[in-house]
């Protein structure tokens, strides 16, 4: 399905090729694009980059739960210590450690704003935005399971092997409490693609293509763009 969509987005914007940019879950599905279907990318750009399900909630538990300790936050201590490490047997669980790693990150958006946004994005109608909504709920209902045992938990893209016939890039907040930057790192230095590149966004965790969305340009503009010139 991935691959078909891509077709199509080349085949609107009449060319050869298209960047590919997988964020959060989305960049589980994007590398497995990537190693499907090379000669549909230009390139592949992954930021909040997953790598194992199981060891990426592992570390990011820890992560968060650190940081509610250090800042003496009583109310996150306790909520996270209420669910536990994982594995998490509810979406509710998983909620409750997401909340408060997007918590703690700086300029990061509350739920409320993330679920407002397709009510006020360009040329979209109400019923655009709910049916955004149900694509939502329905996509996590199928990926994560009502008891955590959807096939997105059992994600590991390190299995994909290490050879990738598309340039790579990361872009990783090192703040990330989320898909930890540690996982990221260790897995984009472990392969072997065309081109390679890895930058830390410092200070920012999970949503820096948001919080630090000029960075994000720039780095988008001056590493990424030049290949699908290029390629023109």
């Amino acid at each position: 399905m991935g691959s078909r969509v891509a077709e199509f987005v080349r085949s609107r914007l009449h060319r050869k090729r298209v960047i590919l940019m997988g964020i959060s879950w989305g960049s589980v599905v994007g590398v497995h694009m990537i190693k499907a279907r090379p000669d549909l990318f230009y390139a592949y750009v992954g930021t909040g980059q997953v790598v194992d399900w199981k060891k990426n909630e592992a570390v990011a538990y820890a992560q968060v739960l650190a940081k509610a300790r250090a800042a003496k936050n009583q109310t996150a201590t306790d909520a996270l210590e209420k669910i536990g490490p994982p594995p998490y047997h509810t979406q509710r669980s998983l909620g409750v450690r997401s909340n408060w790693a997007a918590h703690f990150e700086a300029g990061a958006p509350s739920n409320a704003e993330l679920l407002k946004m397709p009510f006020s994005a360009p040329g979209y109608s109400e019923l655009d935005a709910r049916n955004w909504l149900a694509g939502l709920d329905s996509s996590q209902d199928h990926f994560f399971g009502e008891e955590m045992d959807g096939p997105f938990t059992r994600e590991d893209i390190t299995q994909l092997g290490r050879r990738f016939d598309v340039p790579i890039f990361v872009f990783q907040g090192t703040e990330d409490d989320i898909a930890p930057s540690i996982l990221a790192k260790r897995w984009a230095d472990s392969l072997k693609a065309p081109s390679l590149k890895y930058i830390p966004i410092a200070a920012a965790g999970h949503y820096a293509f948001m919080t630090r969305s000029d960075l994000f340009l720039e780095l988008l503009k001056k590493d990424v763009l030049p290949l699908a010139a290029e390629g023109r």
